[in-house]
């Protein structure tokens, strides 16, 4: 079974898979800044699809919350 673990960090913070930041990221500054979503997978971080960026961020903005749902067949012999 895969645990999927949704993350995100900005460019700056992409030195290391193990330097992940758990603890609230800094408040935006006055200059623009660049973020990855991605999501833990097979043991590596993965980079989520672009075009899901903008639901994610909206959701979490609005006060929202993001839930990934997978479902599991087990199949029996």
């Amino acid at each position: 079974m895969h645990q999927n673990r949704l993350s995100f960090i900005s460019n700056h913070q992409l030195t290391s898979p193990h330097a992940m930041i758990t603890e609230p990221i800094d408040p935006p500054t006055d200059h623009p800044q660049e973020i990855t979503w991605l999501f833990f997978r097979d043991n590596k971080w993965i980079p989520f699809q672009s075009n899901n960026h903008y639901k994610i961020e909206q959701a979490f903005t609005l006060g929202g919350i993001y839930v990934d749902i997978k479902e599991y067949t087990r199949i029996s012999n």
